[in-house]
């Protein structure tokens, strides 16, 4: 079993030294260095690296909810950093950290306990899609006629306006039809649905 209080501790630590943003590669390294891992070693490849995904993320944003005033704990995809912020500041950033999706999915430890090597796979799997599909938003947006910035419910509308208009029995022609199909299937698949 993972010691949360020790792991919380030395990510702490390792931040507070680091005086830069670091990866979270970096901190899962250090914390594999430092044999705060060492119970998860049994698991093969997958469900082995999400553990430590998401008990390095559960900590950073267990930590970001504890942090002495005058402390922020900036915490994005590709970098992670401890910064001493003015307490107006402070409060600002942990009001905005407290509504957050991915925050309240780390934070919930029964995601942990549920997650097997097929749900891992089945979220990997997922991710690439989402990624692979990301490069393909933006001529994805154009030919519907969106900003990239739209949510869900414009370009749902955006794209039933633009089927509409494309569909062959209403004068489009089968290829504009199919491209609209294919961005729908592009920006779905981004949000998820």
């Amino acid at each position: 079993m993972w010691d949360k209080q020790a792991i919380c501790s030395e990510l702490l630590d390792f931040l507070r030294q680091q005086n830069k943003p670091v990866g979270e590669y970096d901190l899962i390294r250090h914390l594999n260095d430092t044999n705060h891992f060492a119970s998860l070693r049994r698991e093969s490849a997958n469900p082995l690296l999400f553990r430590k995904h998401f008990i390095t993320r559960h900590c950073l944003y267990s930590l970001q909810q504890e942090l002495a005033p005058g402390w922020a704990l900036r915490i994005s995809m590709l970098e992670i950093q401890l910064e001493k912020v003015s307490s107006v500041q402070s409060d600002d950033n942990r009001l905005a950290a407290l509504d957050g999706e991915l925050r309240r999915y780390y934070l919930d430890l029964a995601n942990l306990d549920q997650a097997t090597e097929q749900s891992v796979d089945e979220l990997l799997k997922n991710f690439w899609k989402r990624f692979s599909a990301y490069g393909d938003c933006s001529e994805a947006c154009k030919i519907l006629g969106v900003d990239e910035s739209a949510q869900w419910p414009e370009i749902l509308l955006a794209y039933r306006r633009k089927a509409r208009s494309t569909h062959p029995d209403m004068g489009g022609s089968a290829e504009e039809f199919r491209a609209v199909q294919d961005a729908f299937e592009i920006l779905k698949n981004r949000f998820g649905k």
